[in-house]
């Protein structure tokens, strides 16, 4: 997450006399990160020697380290620096859609113009290309880093901005950096107003990244060229972490979807952040702005996906594309994860050729031979997803696949993903055979979860509250045409505006199965509208619901589902989540999906007014901030909670938590209808309880640490009820575990824990009414880590010399190689890693600038062990006066 300098604390190591300390507001307590001594670029460059940081304050220097990487230089473990702002050139840059160039201006005044594919012209309008030397009035800029000498080391940009930077050509890897290797590092830059031009691989900060690229932001930048192609990165193949691309403008070649695996070389990959990412992570990254652009198809994240995991990215840019696929956070996927990443904003697409297209608010299409290649999990998509009608396509045979989640799906698992956005095409044209888009005869599909549902794949535990357009057979509100393929567990109360068919699940079965499937019970509303007569299918379960029902009765029975189904083939890759009730009354996923529900405004009710209804979109970003950076799709996954030592939470439980997976069936009190401690531990005091609504859910459940393996429950007392039910499960998938029954109190000490697990605990009040045994919904709690180690004994203290304040941290006894420091000053939280505590005998010394006011502060301690991070618990948490 990019540190604001208002707001931060930014924590560092002083070990030296000489230490570097920033200027700061005076209400704040900030801490440079000044570790070692160091030294110019300018120097060493000249001497070639470097005993700590290699600071670079202007563009000369920035240069100059260019030089030094792009010459053979050995950068493996050695750190670099932005000491301030570098502005590269003065020039702006700006793109023009009739000519598919962007114009360079300087002091306003056109001084030349360049094409995707790295050619230069005098003028937005003439077909002479011209030297790139004729540009002489701007700098260009030459890629810090290649193949063959990749950039190793560590480069901060200490939140400093890089402006103006202007790459033309047509080599590949073009970028602020072109190839940061392995062992390279980028980290807290933003590089702004920049135009990079290149033939493949190009990203405005790196083109080809293979090491560790966070906090970065790229801002209002144009990037163009006929390959590969991202916002911020070309081709990825490492870790990018809290990278956000906002305002900018990513041109590059249209791309439609092809399921031979020899033709992957054409779908080069355009992404708001990523062009092509082949390995490695991709964690908490955004794309924003009104003013982002990706106007010939791509994904708004990533374009081209061949492996690795997407977890906890978001979209929020409306995006319109003229030419290829479209998807809210990727293009196409071949192999790769896809987890807890939301689409917010609105996707359209114009299409004019015979081709295929495909579009949808997650993911565009996707193909594999296998089932476990590809896996979608816990994506919801929040804007409508719409195809304009074609105009001048030719005659010809296309199918056209427009979804929430995902477009034409050819193969893995669609799980515990719901949509929200209007999906569909606007057209007035049909045929009762099959759709006519302008002048070609073709297939249309459109689905509430997915368009197409090829191959090897399979759609299991979703919803869709989003309305379905076109008057077409192919549409419905889960899946609009399904070939072999199975569809289980969804529910859909989306309204489905079409003529010519009637299907509510699935508008065409060419095959496989409906299971257990859900659809509101409306006018002349089936569960499907066509099917196969050549191949086998089979509908088992599938019903329609009142609206009444969708808001009460269907959460049991979608529960049941997901207990039914605990286990099955590829509960590893993707674990059936259980559902809760949402803010609209319709069931939602509970803390293992949707920790907090949408912010979404409900639609009006389609059972009650039978009236055409406008699906609403979420009123600004859900839970955003000032700061770019701040994905509110990372806050949908739960956060471990992180304990001090005395037991107190440094993060607030839900309000209601989450409802536990439930059956129908119940229990009848044996003994009198009020139950007394020892008859309710000799009775099955248990989730299969029935569900009353007569007794209110437990609230203000918290969860502390006592000493190092016991975890203290507490909660509100609830009125008129006989006692409470604990149950417990292990780690995020492990199944819940009773653990007993608590009467006259509402606290539980659970003893049992072991070092090293994550808890969850669920609770429920339990009582009886008219003689029968029943409870409250079960309220999930916020997990928790029970510590490997035992609390370091640390000591602090502050030091105070001429034009120098530090708070002084010293440990005394401790397990682990690196120390962890949790700060708050003000209202303002920050946890910062430091360097190995061997490094420095167990002391660390944290400037300050104003010495009046408290600071609050605990330790913990961890290391690295068999491959996994093993922490120590907290110190208590301790008042500083500075």
């Amino acid at each position: 997450m990019r540190r604001h300098r208002k707001f931060a604390l930014w924590m560092g190591v002083i070990m030296a006399v000489s230490a570097v300390t920033s200027e700061v507001p005076d209400d704040i307590c900030e801490v440079v990160k000044a570790a070692e001594n160091t030294v110019s670029m300018t120097d060493f460059a000249s001497s070639g020697e470097a005993a700590g940081t290699i600071t670079i304050s202007t563009g000369e220097e920035l240069t100059l380290f260019a030089e030094y990487v792009n010459a053979g230089n050995s950068t493996k473990g050695r750190s670099f620096c932005l000491t301030s702002d570098i502005t590269l050139n003065e020039a702006s840059y700006q793109y023009q859609d009739a000519s598919k160039r962007t114009g360079i201006y300087c002091d306003e005044e056109l001084i030349g113009a360049v094409d995707q594919s790295g050619n230069c012209y005098e003028d937005l309008e003439t077909s002479q290309t011209t030297d790139s030397g004729s540009l002489s009035r701007v700098t260009l800029w030459t890629a810090v880093g290649t193949k063959e000498y990749p950039f190793q080391g560590n480069f901060d940009g200490k939140d400093h901005t890089i402006r103006g930077l202007c790459v033309i050509g047509n080599e590949s890897d073009p970028g602020l950096f072109g190839c940061v290797g392995s062992n390279g590092s980028v980290c807290s830059l933003t590089l702004e107003k920049a135009l990079v031009t290149g033939k493949t691989g190009v990203g405005a900060i790196v083109g080809n990244q293979q090491g560790m690229l966070s906090d970065v932001i790229s801002r209002a930048n144009i990037v163009m060229s006929s390959g590969c192609i991202g916002g911020a990165v070309g081709e990825n193949s490492g870790s990018i972490v809290n990278t956000t691309a906002q305002d900018v403008v990513v041109i590059g070649r249209k791309n439609t979807l092809t399921t031979e695996r020899d033709e992957m070389d054409r779908i080069n990959g355009i992404g708001g952040i990523v062009g092509r990412h082949t390995a490695g992570e991709l964690t908490g990254c955004s794309l924003r702005g009104e003013e982002s652009r990706i106007p010939y198809g791509g994904g708004g994240i990533v374009g081209y996906v061949d492996g690795g995991n997407i977890t906890s990215c978001a979209n929020y840019s409306d995006l319109r594309s003229s030419g290829g696929d479209l998807g809210g956070i990727v293009d196409f996927v071949f192999q790769g994860y896809l987890r807890d990443c939301n689409n917010y904003g609105n996707l359209e697409l114009t299409y004019h050729s015979e081709s295929s297209i495909n579009l949808a608010g997650i993911v565009a299409g996707t193909f594999s031979s296998n089932w476990n290649d590809i896996v979608i999990d816990g994506c919801f998509n929040y804007g409508d997803v719409l195809q304009k009608e074609r105009e001048d396509a030719v005659d010809g045979n296309c199918m056209d696949s427009i979804g929430g989640i995902s477009g034409r799906h050819g193969g893995g698992v669609i799980g515990n993903c719901g949509n929200y956005g209007t999906v569909g095409v606007i057209t007035k044209k049909n045929d009762l055979s099959y759709a006519r888009i302008g002048g070609a005869y073709g297939y249309l599909q459109v689905g509430g979860i997915v368009a197409g549902l090829d191959g090897a794949s399979r759609v299991i535990n979703c919803y869709n509250i989003g309305d379905i357009e076109g008057d077409i057979f192919y549409a419905g509100g889960i899946a609009g045409r399904k070939n072999m393929t199975p569809v289980e567990g969804c529910y859909t109360v989306g309204e489905i505006r079409q003529l010519l068919g009637k299907g509510q699940i699935c508008g065409y079965i060419d095959g496989g199965s409906l299971t257990r499937c859900y659809y509101w019970k409306g006018t002349n509303r089936t569960v499907y509208s066509r099917a196969t007569e050549l191949n086998e299918y089979y509908v088992t379960g599938c019903e329609g619901v009142s609206l009444s029902a969708a808001r009460s009765s269907l959460i049991d029975k979608l529960n049941d589902f997901v207990e039914y189904r605990q286990g099955y083939q590829y509960s590893e890759l993707c674990p059936l989540r259980s559902w809760v009730t949402g803010p609209n009354g319709y069931p939602v996923f509970g803390t293992e999906g949707e920790m907090a529900c949408p912010v979404v405004s409900p639609k009006a009710d389609p059972y009650e007014t039978q009236k055409p209804v406008i699906s609403l979109q979420p009123t600004g970003e859900p839970g955003a901030s000032n700061d770019p950076t701040q994905d509110p799709s990372v806050s949908a996954v739960p956060s471990e909670v992180s304990q001090p030592a005395d037991g107190s939470s440094t993060q607030q439980p839900a309000a209601t938590g989450s409802a536990a997976p439930e059956s129908p069936s119940s229990t009848v009190w044996a003994q009198s209808p009020s139950p007394s401690a020892a008859v309710a531990e000799n009775i099955n005091v248990s989730l299969r309880l029935k569900v009353s609504q007569e007794l209110s859910c437990v609230s203000g459940v918290n969860v502390s640490l006592q000493q190092i393996q016991k975890v203290s429950l507490r909660w509100k007392k609830v009125s008129g009820v006989d006692g409470y039910g604990i149950y417990r499960r292990e780690g995020r998938n492990g199944a819940l575990k009773r653990l007993g029954t608590v009467t006259g109190k509402t606290s539980y000490l659970d003893a049992t824990v072991r070092k090293g697990k994550k808890y969850q605990y669920q609770i429920f009040a339990f009582g009886a009414r008219d003689g029968e045994a029943v409870r409250s919904r079960a309220v999930t709690s916020e997990r928790i880590r029970i510590p490997d180690y035992a609390a370091p004994t640390v000591s602090y203290a502050t030091e105070i010399t001429p034009g120098k304040n530090y708070l002084k941290i010293k440990l005394k006894k401790y397990k682990g190689q690196y120390l962890e420091i949790w700060m708050k000053k003000n209202g303002i939280v920050q946890t910062t890693t430091l360097h190995p505590i061997s490094k420095y005998n167990g002391v660390f010394r944290l400037s300050y600038t104003k010495r009046k006011g408290s600071v609050y502060c605990k330790v913990r301690t961890w290391e690295i062990k068999n491959g996994k991070k093993k922490y120590s618990a907290y110190t208590e948490l301790k008042r500083i006066r500075l």
